[in-house]
């Protein structure tokens, strides 16, 4: 369970074919259940592991539910604008409330444009980590540990 007043990182993943969070704009505006807006993240306020993946930080969250609405930028060569945007709305997480699903509005849909999964770092030898919740640093395929980068 998330903690009210805790910093959350999240992992943030393209699903989109033709879509890459490296090549292509975006941003994430996180709303709480009444559709206040607690946080928008840029492209260029994400930072980055060594792996290429993409991350951002909310700070000092309130108790409640949230849900993130995504807005890419894609180069679209049949418009006349030449570029199409690419929507995504979902839950982000639940703080200080029980994460059992109850009443809390679904998209009726599985088929996201992009991928939302928290995360957490840990310092050592004056570098950031990716790490699992308990702490224990997070190894890449071949056992290189994943540095997070600014």
């Amino acid at each position: 369970m998330n903690y009210a007043e805790q910093d959350l990182k999240f992992r943030v993943t393209s699903t989109f074919d033709n879509f890459s969070l490296a090549d292509n704009d975006f941003a994430i505006t996180v709303k709480n259940r009444w559709g206040r807006v607690t946080a928008t993240v840029p492209k260029d306020e994400c930072f980055r592991d060594s792996e290429g993946n993409f991350y951002f930080t909310l700070e000092c969250v309130a108790e409640g539910v949230y849900e993130a609405f995504f807005r890419g930028v894609v180069l679209d060569n049949d418009f006349m604008k030449m570029t199409a945007i690419v929507t995504d709305r979902q839950r982000l997480t639940s703080v200080g409330q029980c994460d059992c699903g109850g009443a809390q509005r679904a998209c009726g849909c599985e088929d996201h444009k992009v991928q939302y999964e928290q995360i957490w770092t840990v310092n050592l030898d004056n570098e950031t980590y990716l790490a699992d919740k308990e702490g224990n640093i997070i190894l890449t395929a071949d056992g290189r540990r994943i540095v997070i980068t600014a």
